[in-house]
């Protein structure tokens, strides 16, 4: 019979003590580096103000997982419109751990989304006390304030961020699109979309906004490197197919357009957007069933789009069943009151039919409905047309100084006060409005031959020969279209679809035929 040897016993079970050392060991190493990081998170942070010695105000940290679980379920409840039960979810986040962003950063926009700016403000003040050197708070807060308006905070805030992380590229996204939306600035804008593509080549994001850019100045070619850079970098984004696609339709190439369109919906069914353009394309080519059946798919997708009743209400008014069309942008508006557009181009139809009274009471609900939209001043530009062509020049006058105030840069409007002062023969200040829209729109022809024409009926031969001149030299001999076709997104506003309706626009369309160059820009007033 086999007997065991102790000594063997024993060299086992030696074994099994050291590797039981070992291990606790290794334990021990490990939890004194998490202790060590602990702390040394601890000390880079700031403590809060008042918090007197570090003893007091060193929290002992929550577990991550609890904190994610409370973001997901407050972003959860605001996306199903609970925004009561987000904000305290979003407060209880920041409570567990204030040292990380995401529940500040929640908070402050849940907050400003609730018209509760102010509170939004100090939301953000709070959160960089405890996380100074966050880019994305930082980024937040300076959106935050230039949609308020508050353009010189919001710049110096974007610059904070950039300082905090100079390989931030959405700082530099936001920075650029602040300098072109609201300064007009697209040289200085250009620089600093490039830059978040080279600190962040896979972006597409960046590479989207700058192919916006690129399209807007009237640089096509890098415009279609630039989408095709940000298809490459993520290839089931349906935005860039489809701003890739806008701009071939702008350009005549409807083959190309269409089968862009049809990419954008393959990579994202539920995009409505996509399918607004794609039917508007149809129309466009006289192919109205074709449209009218991708409008209803897109509305049984997502029924509460206004856009996409604006497009339906056009398509009929272009028909002259003007009931059919009220029908159509009634329930736009009562399915999506904040959309504008589709106020202004009702307004624009009932003014076309004579009916002002009804056409002022539409354009004031659009304004009552979205205030504070830039595209509110799509009605302003409307609504002023329509009294200066009735003959209340100092109502439009005061209307087309409220789109101002909403867009100082605005070519529309500054080319529409110009001819409303030449007009009341002020011509010195009519001047002065062409100016300023040639300095702020230089490439579109539309304007350069408005001003020359305003030069031209007043006998000045040799100024409107200058301003030809010029106009060409800007253009460099290349007619621009600078009007985004309908469910063109907006450049860095993926969500406020819709077009500045034209008073052509409402009128039948030829088969095949693209749009009249001359009726590109409602000018006249």
């Amino acid at each position: 019979m086999w007997v065991e040897d102790p000594r063997e016993g024993r060299s086992q079970s030696s074994a099994d003590d050291q590797r039981k050392r070992l291990q606790q060991q290794k334990r021990a190493r490990a939890l004194e580096r998490k202790v060590k990081e602990v702390l040394m998170d601890e000390e880079d942070r700031v403590p809060p103000l008042g918090a007197g010695s570090l003893e007091n105000y060193l929290p002992s940290r929550p577990l991550k997982i609890n904190v994610d679980l409370s973001h997901f379920h407050a972003r959860q409840s605001q996306k199903r419109g609970n925004s009561s039960e987000a904000l305290r979810l979003f407060r209880r986040c920041v409570d567990m751990d204030p040292y990380d962003g995401r529940g500040w950063l929640g908070l402050a926009r849940l907050l400003f989304l609730r018209g509760e700016e102010e509170a939004s403000r100090e939301t953000f003040r709070n959160a960089v006390r405890y996380c100074r050197s966050n880019s994305h708070l930082l980024q937040a807060w300076g959106i935050m304030e230039e949609k308020a308006g508050n353009i010189s905070r919001a710049r110096r805030l974007l610059h904070s961020a950039i300082r905090a992380d100079q390989k931030h590229a959405p700082s530099w996204v936001a920075l650029g699109m602040l300098e072109y939306r609201r300064e007009r600035n697209s040289l200085r804008a250009r620089e600093y979309l490039t830059n978040a593509t080279t600190v962040d080549p896979s972006n597409h994001f960046a590479w989207h906004n700058l192919g916006l850019l690129e399209w807007e100045i009237g640089d096509l070619e890098q415009a279609r490197k630039c989408f095709q850079r940000g298809i490459a970098a993520r290839p089931e984004n349906s935005v860039t197919w489809h701003t890739w696609g806008t701009l071939e339709q702008s350009e005549m190439r409807f083959s190309k357009a269409r089968f862009l369109y049809k990419q954008a919906h393959s990579v994202s069914e539920k995009n409505t957007h996509v399918l607004l353009s794609w039917a508007i394309l149809e129309e466009k080519l006289g192919r109205g069933k074709e449209a009218r059946s991708i409008l209803f798919k897109a509305l049984r997708t997502n029924p509460s789009d206004g856009a996409l009743y604006q497009a339906l209400g056009m398509i009929e008014a272009r028909q002259s069943n003007w009931d059919e069309a009220r029908k159509y942008f009634r329930r736009g508006t009562v399915s999506d009151p904040k959309h504008c557009p589709i106020w202004q181009a009702w307004g624009l139809m009932e003014f076309q039919l004579g009916r002002i009274d009804r056409a002022r009471d539409l354009f004031q609900e659009g304004v009552w409905a979205n205030p504070r939209s830039m595209m509110v001043i799509t009605i302003w530009h409307a609504w002023a047309t329509m009294e200066a062509r009735a003959g209340n020049f100092k109502q439009a006058r005061e209307l087309l100084h409220y789109g101002r105030k909403m867009d100082p840069k605005s070519p529309h409007i500054l080319v529409s006060l110009a001819l409303l002062e030449s007009q009341a023969g002020n011509d010195g200040t009519a001047q002065d409005y062409f100016e300023q829209a040639c300095v702020v729109n230089p490439k579109n022809t539309v304007l350069w031959a408005t001003y020359a024409k305003f030069e031209r009926d007043r006998g000045r031969e040799k100024e409107a020969t200058t301003v030809q001149q010029r106009g060409i030299m800007a253009c460099e001999v290349r007619e621009l279209d600078k009007r985004l076709v309908l469910g063109a997104p907006q450049a860095g506003d993926f969500t406020g679809l819709g077009q500045w309706v034209s008073e052509e626009d409402l009128r039948p369309r030829r088969s095949g035929r693209g749009p009249d160059a001359s009726a590109l820009d409602a000018w006249n007033v």
